[in-house]
């Protein structure tokens, strides 16, 4: 039990590296807090974890919604005394999000890559000025 009664924000936690990083955190006794964007999946995930015997808790957040962020950041703070971890996990390639997944480089929209920009850099930055606030 490594992570006992530390808490861990993952953002990005419902599906790959996130999910397998929070699911081990998990078994690892840590207070695991899962935002993700897709909610189905994130309690999916939390209850995983629960089933094993550990603690989480999952919110639907895109990480571009600083007033939400802030709000999970302080709602963790209010259950557990704080943020011992942060995992920026949310991201991933052109085209990931809005289903052009086979969408060769050359023909990404440019809305495609600010939407991704915002993700992976501006959400990174907001999910981690919350939890340094």
């Amino acid at each position: 039990m490594r992570f006992k009664n530390k808490t861990v924000i993952i953002t990005g936690a419902a599906t790959g590296i996130g999910k397998s990083t929070a699911i081990r955190l998990g078994y690892e006794g840590a207070n695991v807090i899962i935002i993700d964007i897709k909610e189905d999946l994130a309690n999916a995930v939390a209850e995983e974890i629960s089933k094993q015997g550990g603690t989480a808790l999952a919110f639907q957040s895109d990480v571009r919604d600083s007033a939400k962020i802030y709000h999970i950041v302080d709602e963790t703070v209010n259950r557990y005394g704080g943020v011992d971890i942060l995992i920026n996990n949310a991201g991933g390639p052109a085209g990931w999000y809005y289903k052009e997944k086979h969408r060769r480089f050359i023909d990404t929209t440019e809305e495609t890559w600010r939407m991704i920009v915002d993700i992976n850099l501006i959400g990174t930055m907001i999910v981690t000025r919350a939890v340094l606030d």
